[in-house]
């Protein structure tokens, strides 16, 4: 299973500190998930399909407030 695939399931049911690297080769660390019970539903509809998306691995940053992505082949490693 990928890394991407993991954190997918594990951000579905609940919160997840993890970090990722970006293009510019940086490493962001995030607080997120993907469960649609902790994400504002006005924000989660706006949203649905880039959450589905194949080339983006979108999650809602809890620190921010806000919806964040970053590349399905960046790497992920969980903290």
């Amino acid at each position: 299973m990928k890394p991407t695939e993991l954190l997918r399931d594990i951000l579905s049911e609940g919160v997840r500190r993890f970090n990722f690297t970006k293009l510019d080769g940086t490493v962001r660390e995030a607080l997120g998930t993907r469960c649609v019970n902790l994400i504002p539903k006005d924000e989660y509809v706006k949203h649905v399909e880039d959450i589905n998306s194949k080339k983006a691995f979108v999650y809602w940053d809890l620190e921010s407030q806000g919806f964040r992505s970053f590349s399905v082949n960046s790497d992920v490693k969980l903290c």
